[in-house]
């Protein structure tokens, strides 16, 4: 499944959303003006970066299923979703829990203000698992949390359910009439889990490529009320703010240029770090922010903010390992493997070992949507992909990008699979052609509009 970068732009951005919101409007305002009013800008919206964040966790959930639409695979998804989230909620509040034992967190009445409402208690280890496992989940509370932002947490993993269950029970005929009508439904009657479906829903006009038949003016329109949404309705979790946000993410989505900065390396690094920059930000500043602000706020409140903004994105890298290990654990517990692993062993049940000892050469890349096989040439994993997407580069020089590498594909012979294959993807000996080649498949059983696609390389793919 193709990777869609721009939804990691836009978690990171979130984050550091969430993050100036809390360390200049929230926690160590400098002055009235950025407490009442900062907030109302785009990157100091925290209230809206957090409704952001369930939007683009609905389409992260949805589309893999709409791609492949594989129960099972929905199934996984469902099962790692806890140990996901649950590993590095437990590693923070483990991390806040130590530094409370060794005296680096003071108590809650000599803190500075409004910190002395949070980790209000005296914990203990039972509390500390406790509140890991399950309070964190399902019986949230503010001064027995480790950190405040965690109460998104509960949230996120019922919302998330809520979404699998969705996308697994509307039929696909009537996937965008269901799931337009449940978000409106829950819209009405303010819930804000109708983010998550509104999330799903917009993953099936990606897929569908409806984002392509908006027009200009409508656009305009769904941008200018998104941004002016803070300014209109109260600043709180309602359907007027939630309607906003819903409006920039799909602004957010849909317009090229924007959607080309969220995909663009600092977009995608702060992708990489938006989990935990989001999960360690708040103990930052209760621990380091919090004693500077009350020395040296009065004096130097704008340097102690930058610190604690440093110290948070340092803090955040530090963590990293720990969200790895997350993932891990969580593919782990699904039953999930490596797709090379997987197809290592598909290539040794139909070519024998001669082509499966070269496997550690032999890349699969996948560009496209809904993987499927031919009747004639089950070897070959075909994806279908519209035209207009071929011309986006991401789709093709980022197929790699995760094992830091970007390929180079040239346009082969275009013959039908299904009158055999094309000279320059023939096998000999039952090893695959040395050069990368694009494939087009024209056979009857694929339905036009579409065009499928297949590319495989023996060779290392060229570094760009």
């Amino acid at each position: 499944m193709q990777r869609q970068y721009f939804l990691d732009g836009i978690r990171g951005w979130g984050s550091v959303a969430v993050l100036f919101y809390h360390v200049f409007c929230d926690g160590f305002p400098l002055n009235d003006f950025s407490h009442s009013y900062l907030h109302f800008m785009p990157f100091f919206n925290g209230t809206g970066a957090v409704m952001v964040f369930f939007i683009v966790s609905g389409f992260a959930l949805a589309i893999p299923y709409f791609e492949r639409n594989d129960s099972q695979f929905l199934k996984r998804i469902a099962v790692a979703r806890y140990p996901r989230l649950m590993v590095p909620i437990f590693a923070i509040s483990a991390v806040v829990h130590l530094a409370w034992a060794l005296g680096l967190v003071a108590p809650p009445a000599e803190r500075y203000d409004p910190f002395g409402n949070v980790f209000a208690v005296e914990p203990t280890l039972w509390h500390l698992l406790r509140f890991s496992l399950f309070d964190v989940f399902f019986n949230y509370s503010h001064p027995s949390s480790y950190a405040g932002p965690l109460w998104t947490m509960s949230v996120e993993l019922l919302g998330s359910f809520l979404v699998l269950g969705a996308v697994a029970l509307v039929p696909e005929r009537l996937r965008f009439a269901g799931l337009l009508t449940l978000s409106l439904v829950l819209i009405l009657f303010d819930s804000v889990y109708c983010l998550f479906i509104f999330g799903a829903l917009i993953a099936h006009c990606w897929r569908e490529r409806y984002d392509g038949e908006i027009a200009r003016w409508a656009m305009i329109l769904i941008v200018v009320f998104g941004l002016s949404s803070p300014f209109i309705f109260e600043y709180t979790l309602n359907r007027g703010t939630m309607m906003g946000m819903m409006c920039l993410t799909i602004a957010c989505i849909c317009v090229a240029s924007v959607r080309s900065f969220f995909s663009s390396s600092l977009s995608t690094e702060l992708g990489r770090i938006s989990f935990p920059l989001y999960l360690v930000h708040g103990p930052v500043m209760m621990m380091i922010g919090a004693p500077l602000m009350s020395t040296y706020g009065n004096n130097y409140g704008f340097l102690v903010q930058m610190a604690v903004v440093a110290a948070s994105i340092t803090a955040a890298y530090a963590f990293i390992p720990i969200n790895d290990v997350a993932l891990i654990f969580s593919r782990a517990t699904a039953g999930g493997s490596c797709e090379r692993s997987r197809h290592c062993r598909d290539l040794k049940s139909r070519w024998g070992d001669k082509v499966a000892a070269s496997c550690s050469v032999l890349r699969p890349i996948s560009i496209g949507i809904a993987p499927r096989t031919t009747h004639d040439h089950p070897h070959i994993q075909v994806s279908t992909i519209r035209p207009r997407a071929i011309a986006h580069g991401p789709l093709v020089t980022r197929a790699r990008r995760r094992a830091s590498r970007r390929v180079r594909l040239r346009q082969g012979s275009t013959e039908s699979l299904g009158a055999g294959l094309s000279a320059s993807t023939r096998f000999a000996g039952g090893v695959f052609a040395q050069q990368p080649t694009f494939g087009r498949v024209d056979a009857p059983d694929y339905a036009a509009p579409r065009w499928s696609y297949f590319v495989y390389s023996h060779e290392q793919p060229q570094r760009v």
